[in-house]
């Protein structure tokens, strides 16, 4: 690790270390894999990092998004 990584590092420490994680919102991708585009797109990335946990869980909320985005056109 280079020096300015470990400066980096120390610096993300400090700022989190007053963050209350619990009272962040909860992050869902599914809420913004809403084309097929961005949906290509996000399975692509993943797909990249090589890591098949990785992959299966982009795949699962692709599948979320999928059946989120096009529940409201369904009810119309």
């Amino acid at each position: 690790m280079t020096e300015r990584n470990k400066e980096l590092q120390s610096w993300a420490s400090e700022m989190l270390a007053d963050v209350d994680i619990s009272a962040l919102p909860i992050f869902d991708a599914a809420e913004f894999l809403d084309d097929e585009a961005v949906i290509a797109a996000y399975l692509a990335e993943t797909h990249k990092a090589g890591d098949v946990v990785l992959l299966d869980n982009a795949l699962k909320t692709i599948e979320r998004a999928r059946a989120w985005h096009q529940l409201p056109r369904q009810i119309e």
